[in-house]
Order: structure tokens, then C-alpha cells, then sequence
């Protein structure tokens, strides 16, 4: 009697009758003069109350409008791959129908084992979600209402969640949403008790957008000790999050594995995590064969400017075993660098290293052997002085006396890079796929292929860059300087670009060095002030405890005094070895040179060794072990 009320407007004959789950279900054809849909109802039966659910109906292959739009613009629209199999229209009820969702169901022509499932909001139209999976021949209906209270489960996880599907799983509920997070929807898979008791969530995503949230397995591929490539951005990563899950017999909060191919190699790495996102446990397969590498593979490069008038630039090498190769490039490759030569960095295995003459020369990171060199092709990013750079993608950001270009390898073309005018004579800070580049107080964010900055962050309280340094989690180290109120290091979340700021009582103007004013060990940093080393503990909010100075002047540790301390510092952040260059003075002074290397890892400042007249106006420090 309620279901011929409810569907008054179809001429309903014969109704089929079953009982699942205490529901009972009624199905029907809904005969029109255009159509014949078949619904099945879902009734809550209480005495003589009947309290309609749910409908399904299915309405053929047959694609309404509402939805046609937005599937044209998938590629499931091309029917020399995909058929549509069937279409249904999904209302749930309460007062009136609610989260109506059109299901469609293609398949595969090329291969007939895949069917594909596409979700519409059936008022907007928009495409919710879509999945491709091997048919299944089972035919079961295992369908679950979506009652208030499963409902309820579901938001107090996700808020955000659009409940897209439920059914039973033996003694379980699995539930089908879409959530979104951080502008990126996703496929979920929640299971309750039938209690309502959450268990867990399970969903893919990509290496890229594991961000901030899993630094700490961003930062164990990072580490050459673990012995594991870092996966490529688009590989995909499976997770599973529950508050309190056992998966392998391990007890955690999320469990994260990782699938990918590397140089012909198969991995499987699987992460445990508590409830502070830290690693319990890493477990993994997949042989690794080792790549034949070069000698240069482990070590610390220092690079030379040269003397303008009388020298080329110069690479140096120091091995794992503190053994020092002079003149590493000319060795490998018989022939100088250019003169000036005034930053490097090194990326996917490459050497990028920039001349103030105008040249880009790339080389191998592990062999030195030159791969690639650049002068005219430069165009406008080889001239006005070129002093740093970075890379990502095919993309090479110079910066120069004008500003910073955007070269691109391919079509060796050079356009300048908006907002970038006078930027920060200081090294630039790539983390992922962006350049960071300081102008003044602007921080401009770069990506491949980008000529306008895709964000500019203002530095807090008026204050100006002065360097730019990635830290281990992910993030962004700055040390920031002002004339009338002082220094400060900061930390930049770069997932919502907002700065945690110590206030430091030195200076942290970088003066003549065009490299960091600061390095960092986790969340320990060091920064030169005068011919003294100051080391200052970033957790410690106590002013009077964070700061110190840990070794004073280094007239010891030389045969002259009153060294310059020239362009800064570099940390190996594996090693946890700091590195000093000292240089007698200018003119004919700049051959008495020290390099001088110390041990970070007691509390202590330890001096470890010094080498002695080996560079030519140092152009600071790059880690193998870094990368």
C-alpha cells in the first residue's frame, strides 16, 4: 500500500517481494510511454508503518542529459574502448530524497575482464568519482541502508565525505565515500562495526601528495642509508588509517605501502606509523642492484669562483674518507670550467653549475663528465652577471642583475620570471617540484614551465630574506634580517605557507656571502656571527637558552689571523659534518685559505680536520648525501 503511494504517477502491476537485512524490498517496472525502468524500494517496517530507505532505478544504457556534459569530457566517452553496460539513479530518503547519485557502469571493449564505475551528482551532473577494477560474475546484492547514525559515523572522520555507496561485508559495513583534502578528491573506503564503531579507511594517492603529513617517509627515501630509491611523484600510494588497526601483526594508526619500479628494479616498501605520523616499522622487498656509480657518488663539493683576472672556476671533491681531489672537472673532463663559476646544485643525478661570465655547464653527478654546456643559447639569462640558480623539470632558474629567467632545456629558450626584478643575490631553495626565490620581502614560488610565481608569500613583520634553506621535514628554513628590528630565523610550512619565527640577537645579514647565512641539522641550526660559530636549538623558545655561541674564532685552527669567513656554511645533514671557508683576505691573500671541517653530532662543537690552501674564492658547499 506505501509503495503504490509513494510511485502514484507509474501504473504499477506486479510488485516482487524480498526480505535482506530486515529491510523489505520491493521491485517493480515503472512502465511510461518513453520508458521502462525497473526500481527496487528499500521499506523499514514497523507494525503498520513503512518507512521508504532507498530506490534504485535502473534506467538502461540510455544517458540522461543532466549527466551527458560531464561525461563527454572523460576519456570512458570514447566508444571504441568503452561501452556503457547500465545506469542507475540512486535516491536516498529521508523527508525528501537526498545525495541523489546516477551510477555508470561501462565496459571495456579492448579488454573485457576491466569495467569501469562512474558516480554523478544527479543535480549538478558533475562527475564525483570514477575506478576501473576486474568484473566481478558475483551478482549478490549485499546493499546497506544508509541510516542517520551510519551517517553520523562517517562525518565525524571525513566532515567533508559525500556517501556514495554501502554495503555489508560479513560482520562489517563498508562504505564508499568521497572526500576531498587539500583541493584533492579521493576515492575512500571506510569500514564500521555494525555497531557504527569505526575501523579504518583506505585510499590511493600519489607519492607527490603524500606532503607534509608524511614527512617523515619523504625523509626515509631521502636518506642514502635506507638504500631505497625515492619513488617518482605520479607513483601511487596506498593507505590504510584507523585508530587502532593490525595489519602484518603490526599494532598502528596508519599503514602506507608503496609499490613502484626504479632502473628496471621491482620495490615494495611498506611504513607503520603512530599516531604522531612517525615510523614504528619499515618493511620492504625487491633486490636492489646496485648502479655502476662514480667515484664522486659520496662526498662534499666545493666549487670554485677562480681569481677574475687569472683563473677558470674549479670543482673540489672530498670523498667519504676525507680524501681530497683539487680539481675534479678538469681531471675527468681535460678541459676548465668556466671563469667565475658561482653556484651549483645538484638534481636528478646532474650537476647544474652557473659561471657570472654566462655559461651553464651540466654535468654527471657521480662520474663529473660533462653532459651538456651553454653560453649564447642563454639568451637573456646569461647575461648582467648570472650568480645562482636551480632546477626542476626541464627547467633551469637563473638569476642575474636583472632578475631571475626561466630556461628550458628543450627549446633553449629564456623568458624572465614576473616579480622577480632585483631578486635576493643568495642561493635559491628547491623542495619537490618548486623553486623558492626571495625578492626583498616576497618569496616567489616557481614551478616547471611557469613564467608568472604560482604564489607570493610576504615575510612576517616587514622583515627581508636572507636566506633560504630546505629543511629535513620538508619545510622551508629562512633567516630574515631588518635594520631596525633585528633578525630572525623562521620556520615556513609549505603547505600553508605560514612561519613559525624565532627572534635571534645577531646579525643575520649574509654581507658579501652569496650562499646561507645559516645550515641546519634537523631543528638545530648553525650561522657564523663575526669569526664566531652560534648554534641555535629552534624548539627551544627560551631566548636565553637557545642561543649560544659553540666556538670562537678560528685563529687556531690557522697560521694567520683575522680570517674572512667567505660564503658561509654548508651541512651534511646525513653526516651531520659542518664546513667553513676561510680565506686569509683579498688581492694576493685569497691563495691562505682553510677549509675547515667539524663534527655537530655531540653537544659539543668538535673540530675534525682542516684542509689547507685548496680553493680559489669558494663558491660554497653541496652534499652528495643532501640529494
Amino acid at each position: 500500500k506505501q509503495l503504490v503511494q509513494d510511485y502514484s504517477q507509474y501504473a504499477i502491476n506486479e510488485v516482487q517481494w524480498l526480505i535482506k537485512d530486515s529491510y523489505q524490498v520491493g521491485t517493480f517496472t515503472a512502465k511510461t510511454k518513453s520508458t521502462s525502468p525497473t526500481i527496487s524500494v528499500w521499506y523499514k517496517v514497523e507494525g503498520e508503518n513503512a518507512e521508504r530507505q532507498i530506490d534504485v532505478e535502473n534506467i538502461g544504457s540510455n544517458m540522461p542529459d543532466i549527466i551527458k556534459n560531464a561525461f563527454s569530457e572523460t576519456k570512458y566517452s570514447d566508444t571504441k574502448i568503452w561501452t556503457v553496460d547500465d545506469i542507475e539513479l540512486e535516491n536516498r530518503y529521508t523527508d525528501t530524497a537526498q545525495e541523489q547519485v546516477y551510477e555508470v557502469e561501462l565496459n571495456n571493449v579492448v579488454d573485457t575482464k576491466i569495467v569501469a564505475e562512474l558516480y554523478f551528482n544527479a543535480e549538478t551532473g558533475v562527475l564525483l568519482f570514477s575506478k576501473e577494477e576486474i568484473s566481478n560474475d558475483d551478482d549478490s546484492d549485499d546493499k546497506y541502508i544508509v541510516t542517520p547514525e551510519l551517517e553520523l559515523a562517517v562525518k565525524a572522520v571525513y566532515a567533508n565525505a559525500t556517501i556514495i555507496d554501502a554495503s555489508k561485508d560479513g560482520d562489517e559495513i563498508e562504505v564508499d565515500v568521497v572526500t576531498e583534502e587539500a583541493g584533492i578528491k579521493r576515492e575512500t573506503e571506510m569500514m564500521f562495526t555494525l555497531a557504527y564503531k569505526y575501523i579504518s579507511s583506505e585510499y590511493e594517492i600519489t607519492y607527490e601528495q603524500l606532503g607534509a603529513k608524511y614527512s617523515a617517509i619523504k625523509t626515509w627515501f631521502e636518506t642514502p642509508a635506507n638504500g631505497y630509491p625515492t619513488p617518482e611523484n605520479t607513483d601511487e600510494v596506498e593507505i590504510t588509517e584507523g585508530k587502532d588497526i593490525i595489519i602484518n601483526n603490526v599494532k598502528c594508526n596508519t599503514y602506507v605501502e608503496i609499490e613502484y619500479e626504479k632502473s628496471s628494479n621491482e620495490f615494495d616498501v611498506m611504513f607503520y606509523l603512530g599516531a604522531d605520523n612517525q615510523i614504528i616499522k619499515v618493511e620492504h622487498t625487491g633486490e636492489i642492484e646496485e648502479e655502476e656509480k662514480g667515484k664522486y657518488a659520496n662526498g662534499t663539493f666545493v666549487l670554485n669562483e677562480g681569481n677574475m683576472s687569472s683563473e677558470t672556476g674549479s670543482l673540489i671533491f672530498i670523498d667519504s674518507n676525507g680524501e681530497i681531489v683539487e680539481n675534479a672537472y678538469k681531471l675527468e673532463n681535460g678541459e676548465n670550467l668556466p671563469g667565475l663559476t658561482s653556484d651549483m646544485v645538484i638534481y636528478e643525478g646532474d650537476i647544474y653549475i652557473v659561471s657570472q661570465a654566462g655559461g651553464l655547464v651540466i654535468i654527471d653527478a657521480t662520474t663529473l663528465k660533462l653532459k651538456n654546456k651553454y653560453t649564447s643559447e642563454l639568451g637573456e639569462a646569461g647575461r648582467d652577471v648570472p650568480t645562482h640558480l636551480s632546477a626542476v623539470g626541464d627547467d633551469v632558474f637563473i638569476r642575474n642583475g636583472v632578475g631571475v629567467f626561466r630556461f628550458n632545456l628543450t627549446s633553449k629558450t629564456s623568458t624572465f620570471v614576473e616579480g622577480s626584478k632585483y631578486a635576493m643575490k643568495n642561493r635559491m631553495a628547491r623542495i619537490g617540484d618548486k623553486v623558492y626565490c626571495a625578492v626583498g620581502s616576497s618569496l616567489l614560488i616557481l614551478k616547471e614551465g611557469m613564467d608568472t610565481p604560482e604564489q607570493i608569500v610576504k615575510i612576517p613583520g616587514g622583515k627581508q630574506f636572507a636566506s633560504l634553506v630546505p629543511s629535513s621535514d620538508g619545510n622551508l628554513w629562512v633567516s630574515a634580517k631588518d635594520f631596525m628590528s633585528g633578525s630572525a630565523i623562521m620556520k615556513m610550512n609549505v603547505e600553508n605557507q605560514t612561519f613559525e619565527i624565532n627572534e635571534i640577537g645577531y646579525s643575520l645579514d649574509p654581507g658579501v656571502h652569496s650562499t646561507q647565512k645559516i645550515g641546519a641539522v634537523e631543528d638545530t641550526l648553525y650561522f657564523m656571527n663575526g669569526a664566531d660559530l652560534i648554534r641555535h636549538i629552534f624548539t627551544d623558545k627560551n631566548a636565553e637558552t637557545n642561543t649560544t655561541v659553540v666556538y670562537k674564532r678560528f685563529d687556531s685552527l690557522t697560521d694567520y689571523t683575522s680570517a674572512v669567513i667567505y660564503n658561509g656554511l654548508g651541512i651534511d645533514t646525513v653526516t651531520k659534518k659542518l664546513y667553513i671557508n676561510l680565506i686569509k683576505g683579498f688581492g694576493l691573500n685569497y691563495l691562505s685559505n682553510t677549509i675547515l671541517v667539524f663534527n655537530t653530532e655531540s653537544n659539543e662543537v668538535v673540530f675534525d680536520r682542516s684542509y689547507i690552501d685548496k680553493t680559489r674564492f669558494p663558491s660554497g658547499f653541496q652534499f652528495t648525501s643532501n640529494y
